[in-house]
């Protein structure tokens, strides 16, 4: 492409808008032997037509993480079948409405360290404490920071929280399926 960026976001939009295929904007990232690839369509819809070519593409060349961005809404429909595709596991996929990426969640001052525990971790924490994931405070799949690690049932997520005495505890919560707003 030898189109120049744009400044203004309507002039962006008619020239990513008029390409022949509606993923012709990429981004594909590279972390260790991970590989992301991430999609902007510009439907006002993302129907399952859309997200099978979409995997369809990412099955030819091998991307096996993908991130969908969309403006508008997912049918419901659509969000079915993402949650079977989902569960088969052949990928791993993120979506993402283009208005949680209006500010960096991790940046304000009062949001504690958080990172996700591997397997290997996870089991080490419930066999140290003698504890079932039952018993682990819960986060829904659906708030914002799961979202942000991309979160799967049944995996840790340590926080580090300050306290009033000036040193760091750990805490954990186990991912669970659901919505936080319901």
């Amino acid at each position: 492409m030898d189109e120049p960026w744009h400044d203004d976001y309507t002039t962006f939009l008619n020239v990513w808008t008029t390409r022949a295929s509606y993923y012709a904007f990429t981004i594909v990232g590279f972390k260790a032997d991970d590989v992301l690839i991430c999609f902007f369509p510009f439907e006002e819809k993302l129907r399952i037509n859309s997200i099978r070519q979409i995997l369809d593409c990412c099955r030819d060349n091998a991307y096996f993480h993908i991130m969908i961005v969309y403006s508008g809404s997912i049918t419901s429909f659509a969000n079915q079948q993402l949650s079977v595709i989902r569960s088969k596991k052949e990928f791993q996929i993120e979506t993402f409405n283009i208005r949680k990426f209006q500010y960096d969640l991790f940046s304000h001052q009062y949001v504690p360290e958080q990172s996700v525990l591997t397997e290997e971790e996870s089991d080490a924490l419930l066999k140290q404490y003698r504890i079932t994931f039952e018993e682990l405070p819960k986060i829904y799949m659906t708030d914002p920071v799961a979202q942000y690690f991309g979160l799967l049932p049944k995996q840790i997520l340590k926080v580090i929280c300050p306290s009033p005495e000036g040193y760091f505890y750990p805490l954990w919560r186990v991912c669970i399926k659901g919505n936080i707003l319901k």
